[in-house]
């Protein structure tokens, strides 16, 4: 449920190819975007859903189909 790099890792594109590959298969994805991580998932082809809350906090849930 999280997508996480080690520092030396980031900015290489690892967490890009690995959502790549995990969504690579037809079918409707769905996730719980926190941590001003909206961005990065928008990027990847998920759109907003609806706005929840998330322990106290303000997410997104969204979703991607292919």
């Amino acid at each position: 449920h999280d997508v996480c790099v080690l520092p030396q890792f980031r900015k290489l594109g690892v967490a890009s190819e690995l959502v790549r590959m995990l969504t690579s298969k037809p079918g409707r994805y769905r996730l719980t975007a926190v941590e001003n991580s909206e961005a990065f998932w928008k990027k990847m082809g998920f759109g907003i859903i609806k706005d929840v809350d998330y322990c106290g906090s303000k997410a997104r849930y969204m979703g991607m189909e292919n």
